[in-house]
């Protein structure tokens, strides 16, 4: 049996929603032992006395330079010195931001790994990495797998439309997203949020989405219609049975297989009308949607398929 040491915002003491332990009960529903090890003081220490039985150190970061650079490259060394390979995940966007804290280079230990993996994924992402001698793959994100499905809903979710995500204080760089969620607040009064405060997770988000007849997306897609960026609800909102209505990103419209509704341009005009049309659908269209998202999703979009094919890159 394989071992995966994960290093990152996991663990009990962890929410059990983080990225991370959705990444830890992905791994043992393959059949890999999994050592969690919170990122913080000392951690570097703790991981070093498991390096010897594991045969990945996969370590997760979204901004921030975390526990220092210095500690992480004892580990990184001491990872090399036995032959443990090492998986460096970012799970933003990282070119292009303007908040992020470091830049594609190996200077920064979350870079300086055997694979880079981020959800990064253009041309010109992809040059910066080259550029560096960075082993980088692009990695869209996905759902766990034990979340998927349909549920039932609940009156206190109980509504026409939903936008879940955060709008307030949102990238300087997209001013889409708070566009967007004017429009809606505006057309509909009773608009269903989650975000800003306000927290809906697990299996009370697929009963959220199961309460509204249309959910509305967006994603900081600098590059329109080329970007490889998404949103990860591009892939939890239709998992959970929801029914997405997003803006074209071109090399999602094929890999989605219909789980998504998009509309027909990245205006904020064309995706209101698309969600109009889609509220005109017929109960019988509506839970029929639901089924295809839910079934596309589970058999191709969950982290268990995203950690596969990492290990299949690391031949592992």
């Amino acid at each position: 049996m394989s071992t995966v040491l994960l290093l990152g915002n996991v663990g009990p003491k962890a929410a059990p929603f983080s990225t991370e332990n959705h990444l830890a009960r992905s791994f043992r529903h393959l059949g890999w032992d999994v050592i969690p090890v919170p990122e913080g003081p000392r951690c570097d220490r703790i991981a070093r006395q498991h390096i010897r039985d594991v045969d990945l150190v996969w370590y997760v970061r979204t901004h921030g330079n975390g526990w220092q650079n210095d500690d992480a490259r004892r580990l990184w060394d001491d990872c090399r010195r036995v032959g443990t390979l090492l998986v460096g995940y970012h799970l933003d966007r990282f070119v292009g931001i303007r908040r992020r804290d470091a830049k594609v280079s190996r200077e920064y230990a979350l870079f300086d790994t055997d694979l880079v993996v981020t959800a990064d994924g253009d041309d010109a992402s992809e040059r910066e990495f080259t550029d560096a001698g960075i082993e980088h793959v692009w990695l869209p994100p996905a759902i766990v797998h034990d979340e998927v499905g349909v549920t039932l809903p609940r009156p206190e979710y109980a509504g026409n439309v939903a936008f879940v995500g955060s709008s307030r204080g949102y990238h300087d760089e997209w001013p889409r997203r708070r566009e967007l969620v004017a429009a809606l607040e505006q057309r509909y009064p009773d608009l269903v949020r989650a975000g800003d405060g306000v927290t809906v997770r697990e299996w009370d988000l697929n009963a959220l989405y199961a309460s509204v007849k249309v959910a509305a997306g967006d994603s900081l897609a600098l590059s329109y219609e080329e970007s490889k960026y998404c949103s990860d609800r591009l892939f939890d909102c239709p998992g959970r049975g929801g029914i997405l209505v997003h803006p074209p990103m071109g090399p999602f419209v094929e890999m989605m297989e219909g789980s998504v509704i998009w509309s027909d341009d990245w205006s904020v005009d064309s995706q209101m009308a698309k969600i109009e049309e889609v509220l005109g659908w017929s109960e019988d269209e509506r839970t029929a949607q639901r089924q295809h998202a839910v079934e596309v999703i589970g058999r191709r979009h969950t982290y268990a398929h995203r950690v596969r094919h990492v290990r299949r890159l690391l031949d592992l």
